[in-house]
């Protein structure tokens, strides 16, 4: 027994020490009388030590009594408990984090003194339940409050007084219309730093704290946004406006002005025509995807000299729809996306830092040399489903980015593989109608390792690959050819060659490539006699061949 009390009494100085109590005189005790809370756990629930209770999915329908004195972490989630007594934390006011998600708790639920007497109680999690308004006489110790997926329609200041220490504040999914925070409250919420109203019925941004750095009002039905209406909250870093009514003349000219903080603007899945006015300067990320955008002003990002992120696909923007040189002021620009829109031709500048474009789903159909001489640190280059020929590549366009490793092509008109800089380690060329693919434009691409010209119309590739060592996947599926392909590289793993018009398995075919391990040859048109198994003996690695629908 001294053996056991000796191993309980050096846990709780080692989970002491690492913070897991906030006052160890109060917690400290008889060891003796811890030793018997292990054996004190409710029914149907799980207990670790004497701290933390787990009764999720437990089938509970009243609120466990047996509880462990010293329990700090209680988790009674997924059950059907409709109440909880004053009296259900009496021997267990030690509790730090309680869990009641998803019961069928309401407003009438939980009884005046049962949660206020919790005084250490910093995370309080009530979400998916039946609340129509936040709950009373909270604990002013909570750091956390969780209410999402309730049927909360109002949130009124005085439920919310007292709770001066609270940090996060999570009310979406519920059926919010009004926020009323009167100044008294305002001030005592001085703590707040995140606040999530996502996914209710709000009309409009409501006052909040001005300590709140996080503020999420995606999934509402806010229309405008008024001059001034952040002016108090200078500290705000990360703002969501997604999915809401907003239109050009609702966003008032001076509506961002005093957000000095902001880094993470989204105005995503909006009615907006046009890219709004004076954004706030340090802007690091500007999401303004999914909306009518038709025009962008010469001003519209000149003070963004901060911006990293710019996402503007799938909207209605076309290569007259802003300034030649618009992206070039964006200095520290790195991602730009602008795909799903009816742009003709690549931006005529672009910033000299950018490192990821996409560009796909437009109607470009030809590529510049001039164009991407400025984006010389590009990494990867996404620009399938467009119009591109042969005869729209201009010699060298692409192989002076130098730094560039992926690149999409997919989904164009090419009918032979266009020259790539040497630097590219992924190429996708599929759904093109590539014919012939020169050796001169193959031979330099020594550090590609995926190559992917399914989909094209290729007949025969002989050779062409030898010299690619770096080569692991080779995608040759829905073309022409009618002989295995010879010569390919040893170090290839994946060869994909369904739906051609191959015949023949000789011994020997895969002599070349011993590493595959996924080799595919269905849908072409071997016969049984055709095909000698010895020709298998050497892929020692193999994990799956199929050679099925012939």
């Amino acid at each position: 027994m001294n053996r056991i009390l000796f191993n309980v009494i050096l846990s709780l100085r080692i989970l002491s020490g690492l913070g897991y109590h906030n006052d160890t005189s109060d917690s400290a005790g008889d060891p003796a009388d811890r030793l018997k809370d292990l054996h004190t756990c409710p029914a149907s629930c799980h207990c670790i030590h004497y701290e933390t209770v787990d009764c999720t999915k437990a089938g509970l329908t009243i609120f466990p009594r047996r509880l462990p004195s010293q329990v700090l972490y209680l988790k009674i989630d997924e059950n059907r408990i409709s109440r909880v007594d004053g009296d259900s934390f009496e021997t267990s006011q030690l509790i730090e984090s309680l869990s009641l998600r998803n019961n069928n708790l309401s407003d009438d639920s939980i009884m005046q003194g049962s949660l206020s007497r919790l005084s250490r109680l910093r995370h309080l999690n009530l979400a998916d339940n039946a609340f129509r308004a936040i709950p009373a006489d909270l604990p002013e110790s909570l750091v956390y409050l969780s209410l999402e997926g309730n049927s909360i329609d109002r949130i009124d200041g005085h439920r919310l007084y007292r709770l001066s220490k609270l940090q996060h504040l999570y009310l979406h999914d519920n059926e919010i219309t009004k926020v009323r925070l009167t100044k008294r409250v305002l001030a005592q919420l001085s703590s707040v730093t995140e606040i999530i109203l996502a996914n209710n019925l709000l009309a409009s941004i409501p006052r909040l704290p001005s300590s709140v750095e996080w503020l999420h009002l995606t999934g509402n039905r806010i229309s405008d946004i008024p001059n001034g209406t952040f002016r108090k909250n200078k500290g705000l870093i990360a703002l969501h406006l997604t999915n809401n009514l907003l239109r050009d003349a609702s966003i008032s000219p001076q509506a961002f002005v005093g957000l000095e903080s902001l880094g993470y603007l989204n105005l995503s899945r909006n009615k907006l025509k046009s890219v709004p006015t004076k954004l706030p300067r340090n802007l690091k990320r500007l999401h303004l995807e999914k909306n009518r955008l038709e025009y962008i002003s010469s001003e519209a990002f000149q003070d963004l000299k901060r911006l990293r992120y710019l996402l503007l696909q799938e909207n209605r923007l076309n290569s007259s729809s802003f300034p030649s040189d618009i992206f070039h002021q964006l200095r520290n620009l790195r991602f730009l996306h602008i795909y799903d829109n009816n742009l003709e031709r690549l931006p005529a500048v672009l910033p000299r830092r950018l490192e990821v474009l996409m560009m796909m789903s437009n109607n470009i159909r030809c590529l510049r040399k001039k164009t991407l001489r400025t984006a010389r640190r590009l990494r990867e280059l996404g620009l399938q489903n467009n119009e591109i020929t042969n005869g729209g590549l201009e010699k060298g366009a692409l192989r002076s980015l130098r730094h560039l490793t992926n690149i999409d092509l997919s989904g164009n008109k090419l009918k032979a593989l266009p020259t790539l800089p040497r630097s590219v380690e992924t190429v996708v060329l599929s759904d093109n109608r590539i014919v012939r693919i020169p050796l001169n434009s193959v031979a330099r691409l020594k550090r590609v390792r995926d190559l992917l010209l399914d989909g094209n119309r290729i007949m025969e590739i002989d050779g062409i690959f030898a010299n690619l060592t770096s080569l692991k996947r080779l995608d040759l599926s829905y073309n022409l050819l009618r002989n295995l392909p010879q010569g390919l590289p040893p170090n290839l793993e994946y060869l994909n060659l369904n739906h051609n018009k191959l015949f023949e398995i000789r011994d020997g075919s895969f002599d070349s490539t011993p590493n595959l391990k996924d080799l595919f040859l269905d849908e072409n048109k071997f016969t049984q006699e055709a095909v000698n198994a010895n020709a298998f003996a050497v892929l020692k690695h193999g994990k799956n061949l199929t050679i099925a629908w012939n």
